[in-house]
């Protein structure tokens, strides 16, 4: 399974706001200088995971972007689901249209293909699901303080 840029550029700005001090909103063009990405592109996973209530959005003057909930709540698996809602992991496209002549060899192959892509993908889930950004916070340098990424930018 291949996890998109989408998925890594979201738990990066995760990160950077459980790390902004006093935990103040950032922009979006604070976001992206700081992670050195599109802005555009970002703007469209910040309103993913507005959606999906992991970060706060306020378009006013002193507003921006903000952690919705504790890092000890946000999980692995809530940020994929965030970013990767409705893309289906695996969809059969030869199902039905085999048109060898002993079509019985494949029935039932088909079935268990599934099968064997749905139990990959809960244990997949499984082990995203035990995982928060906290645990990517406290894996670090002990001691690291809050930055505050507007006044990094500007210099």
């Amino acid at each position: 399974m291949k996890v998109t840029s989408g998925v890594e550029q979201s738990i990066y700005v995760l990160i950077v706001l459980a790390r902004q001090k006093d935990r103040q909103p950032l922009k979006s063009e604070t976001l992206a200088k700081v992670l050195g990405v599109s802005e555009s592109y970002l703007r469209k996973i910040i309103r993913k995971l507005v959606v999906a209530e992991l970060v706060e959005s306020n378009a006013s003057r002193t507003g921006g972007i903000s952690l919705a909930k504790d890092v000890r709540e946000i999980t692995f698996h809530d940020i994929l689901e965030a970013v990767e809602a409705g893309s289906s992991r695996y969809t059969p496209s030869l199902e039905g249209r085999v048109t060898y002549s002993n079509k019985l060899d494949f029935e039932g192959k088909s079935k268990m293909a599934n099968e064997i892509f749905h139990e990959a993908f809960t244990a997949f889930d499984g082990v995203l699901q035990n995982y928060t950004i906290a645990d990517v916070l406290e894996s670090g340098v002990s001691g690291i303080s809050d930055v505050d990424w507007n006044e990094i930018i500007q210099e």
